[in-house]
């Protein structure tokens, strides 16, 4: 598989289509596709060169339900999915007993699975002892890539601690143990689910060659305004502008690079370059920030110095000017108040 791999949503499928020609391989999460078989129908037919893996990993309330399984197993013969990742269980240091069970079920359910589907396993398990259980089952079952999510490792603020004695240990750290477990067996693939951002896929892709990152911060981070760098940097464009010459922004004239949907497109781009280290790719970008950028057709007006109370102020006849003209942006730059005249500064 590709070093990245992104994961699509519902709410991103029409922004991933743009530009999944780029993209031999995508995960699509089950528990917010399964009511949504039109956005599902159109991705499908749209991307026709990826393939879609279908992922079992879901919020608990999904994974409780009675029949999640067959209905799983359902979906993904219905929509034709080949590749499956399986299965999700809840498992958290809090519960030992619950951790070393469900770890146990996740296994009989891969063994479930795998007769109609090829089966990308999941390791699970909370506690080293069952992440290793886990990792040894999968593979004495003849398995060559596995997956392990850790998205709340990597943004959980709450350490293992007490449940693991080891009070300096951060969640962060306790992850980076539970990957040496899993690399410690000779998987040809790696696929960490939620490792992709480029707060650190860095320190992630240097573990081991064999590791494969999964995320979906390209979108969750384009509609909050995060513009991801060629230098593997984010920027807020909350109150910026900027111009790029990537291949998504350089089709889109400049009113719309700000457009959620563009930046996202553009992190998705810029994600996938600096995952594989495409180093030449991302030496030709270039992404310049500003305060301000015009398109061709729009009209900026500058007013210096209006001085309002000043006898020398002509701020009655600047506002004329602008309400004839009607620029779509107005910069005020210098001193605006100059209050000697009470009669003209409380006119304005």
């Amino acid at each position: 598989m590709d070093r990245y791999i992104p994961i699509v949503g519902v709410g991103s499928a029409t922004v991933f289509i743009k530009l999944c020609d780029e993209f031999k391989y995508a995960i699509l999460p089950y528990y917010e596709f399964r009511n949504s078989p039109n956005i599902l129908k159109n991705l499908l037919s749209s991307c026709t060169n990826t393939l879609f893996i279908l992922s079992s990993i879901m919020p608990d309330e999904y994974l409780v339900e009675e029949d999640i399984i067959e209905e799983f197993k359902l979906f993904s013969s219905r929509y034709s999915f080949n590749y499956i990742i399986a299965w999700d269980m809840p498992t958290y240091l809090t519960d030992y007993d619950g951790s070393r069970i469900n770890t146990e079920k996740s296994i009989s359910y891969i063994d479930y699975l795998s007769r109609e589907f090829d089966v990308i396993p999941l390791a699970k398990g909370a506690y080293p002892e069952h992440l290793q259980y886990s990792c040894g089952e999968i593979y004495g079952r003849g398995f060559k890539t596995i997956a392990f999510h850790i998205s709340e490792y990597l943004y959980s603020r709450a350490k293992p601690w007490p449940y693991i004695k080891d009070y300096s240990l951060t969640s962060y750290g306790y992850m980076m143990h539970l990957l040496k477990i899993i690399l410690e067996y000779p998987f040809n693939e790696v696929i960490l689910i939620g490792g992709a951002s480029p707060r650190y896929y860095r320190d992630l892709i240097q573990l081991d060659g064999r590791i494969r990152l999964a995320g979906y911060t390209w979108y969750i981070d384009g509609v909050k305004y995060q513009l991801y760098t060629p230098e593997g940097s984010i920027l807020n464009l909350k109150d910026k502008f900027y111009l790029c010459n990537c291949r998504v922004c350089r089709e889109n004239p400049v009113s719309r690079l700000r457009d959620p949907g563009n930046i996202s497109l553009h992190n998705l781009l810029i994600n996938k370059y600096l995952v594989e280290g495409l180093e030449d790719k991302l030496y030709k970008i270039r992404l310049e920030i500003y305060d301000l950028i015009l398109d061709t057709y729009e009209d900026l007006m500058i007013i210096n110095e209006l001085k309002v109370g000043s006898g020398y102020s002509i701020w009655r006849k600047a506002f004329n000017i602008v309400e004839r003209y009607k620029p779509k942006y107005l910069i005020i730059m210098g001193n605006l108040i100059s209050p000697h005249d009470r009669v003209s500064y409380d006119e304005y």
